[in-house]
């Protein structure tokens, strides 16, 4: 079946699969100290469902394989920094989100695959899973052989770097396991320095209450005293992956979902503060930036025009967070 499978993946654009055993559970320390830390924010999600991130078999009794996907969502040349005149306010968004929502895409081909399997073992039971199940996403795709665990918390795959999405699908079958790989990362520590608000407090462990991708997607409501910067990103941050050699020179996305939906994407803050409702349902409702929808989207952009106003640090802003911002 497995061959089935990687021939039925080619065939649908993923760009890599690879199996993991679902004995191979994780430490239950890392994330519960990672919580017990605080590091989670308001995600409280992350807490509720502690015991099924840890346990596959609490998703699919009987699991017997966990097959790991990766599709490249990087677009390539198309998200290269816009240039501004002086006085504009630049307003990024991180590159991940420019195309179609990819729950959507990866779900789908996700289900193809389970479809294929079937066609060789018709009573197969699989539970697919995207990022909005409760899967360790990561720690499945680096046991499975996909790639190794960079630095930076993502997963990198030799010849598309970091820019990856993953994917799962539970299976009760047995299919030959793939081999860990050791990280390539070595002494670098490039994207450690990048972060521009310290977020990456060690290699692999992010806190979010520093980071910005947390405060422009995830948090809900008008900004708490003690928000870190958030120039020059208006939805996301892509600096740490940025920084990455391994994502330099990789082969861009073949998956036409993941072009820019707007290629007129606004690129200054001005233009997001004068985002039209029509503008945001026709070319971004389509896209991950619907997680913070026209409202957050226009908070962050007023946030970003009053750091340039403040010389990008707000009065009532601690100078740390919740400890020395150096990695």
């Amino acid at each position: 079946m497995l061959d089935l499978l990687r021939a039925e993946a080619d065939r649908l654009g993923l760009d890599g699969l690879a199996v993991a055993d679902p004995a191979d559970r994780p430490d239950p320390a890392l994330l519960d100290d990672w919580l017990a830390a605080g590091m989670h924010a308001s995600m409280s999600y992350l807490e509720r469902h502690r015991d099924l991130r840890l346990d596959p078999d609490r998703l699919l009794p009987g699991v017997r394989s966990i097959v790991c996907v990766a599709l490249s969502y990087d677009p390539g040349p198309a998200t290269a920094p816009a240039r501004h005149a002086p006085g504009e306010v630049p307003a990024r968004v991180a590159r991940y989100a420019l195309g179609r929502d990819y729950h959507q895409v990866l779900r789908a081909k996700l289900k193809a695959l389970v479809r294929a399997a079937r066609t060789q073992v018709p009573e197969l039971r699989a539970r697919v899973a995207v990022d909005t199940a409760p899967v360790l996403e990561r720690y499945w795709a680096v046991r499975s052989g996909l790639g190794w665990w960079g630095k930076h918390g993502c997963v990198i795959i030799a010849g598309l770097g970091s820019w990856v999405f993953l994917g799962e699908i539970l299976l009760d079958v047995w299919l030959p396991r793939g081999t860990p790989q050791a990280s390539r990362c070595g002494e670098c520590e490039r994207c450690l320095r990048a972060c521009p608000t310290g977020a990456l407090v060690a290699p692999g462990r992010l806190d979010a209450r520093r980071c910005t991708a947390y405060w422009t997607i995830e948090h809900r409501g008008d900004f708490p005293p003690g928000v870190p910067p958030l120039a020059p990103w208006v939805f996301g941050c892509d600096a740490c992956q940025e920084a990455c050699p391994w994502n330099r020179g990789v082969r861009p996305s073949r998956e036409a979902a993941f072009a820019p939906a707007w290629p007129a994407l606004p690129a200054q803050v001005e233009e997001w503060l004068a985002l039209e409702p029509q503008h945001f349902e026709r070319y971004l409702k389509c896209t991950p930036m619907e997680r913070a929808g026209l409202e957050g989207l226009r908070r962050n952009a007023r946030r970003l025009a009053e750091e340039a106003r403040g010389g990008g640090r707000l009065p009532g802003m601690p100078d740390d967070l919740t400890g020395s911002t150096e990695p």
